[in-house]
């Protein structure tokens, strides 16, 4: 579950799940919303393997979405995803889709804030994407 958050100059969202896994999901459905990008042109799809190390779950989220947002710069969007967390790895097999004219308004996710918390098996954070 994911909502959009008030922020001054850039946008937030607040995420909670019941699973780690879970919780980078959303973080990352949230973020794609947030995008407005129109994603019904093109056809070409692409598949690709992404993994990612990090030395903790924060730096590990921030790494993802930024993956994501390269991604979107250079015309692929992500259409879906099986996310897999094995200590501080992430691994991601990923459909993307091909989009000759992307404009993504995200600039990059922060660590504004940024601190994941396991609290009553939840998984919880705040994120904010500088614009």
């Amino acid at each position: 579950m994911f909502k959009e958050i008030e922020h001054t100059a850039d946008l937030g969202i607040y995420i909670e799940s019941c699973s780690l896994e879970g919780l980078f999901y959303d973080a990352t459905i949230g973020m794609l919303q947030m995008t407005n990008i129109d994603f019904s042109k093109g056809n070409e799809l692409i598949t690709e393997n992404i993994k990612i190390i990090s030395f903790d779950y924060e730096t590990l989220l921030i790494d993802w979405l930024n993956e994501i947002i390269y991604k979107l710069n250079n015309h692929l969007y992500l259409l879906n995803f099986k996310i897999k967390i094995d200590n501080l790895t992430l691994m991601n097999y990923c459909w993307f889709k091909k989009i000759p004219d992307i404009f993504c308004n995200i600039k990059s996710a922060t660590y504004n804030n940024l601190n994941i918390i396991s609290e009553n098996r939840l998984y919880k954070c705040t994120l904010i994407f500088d614009m």
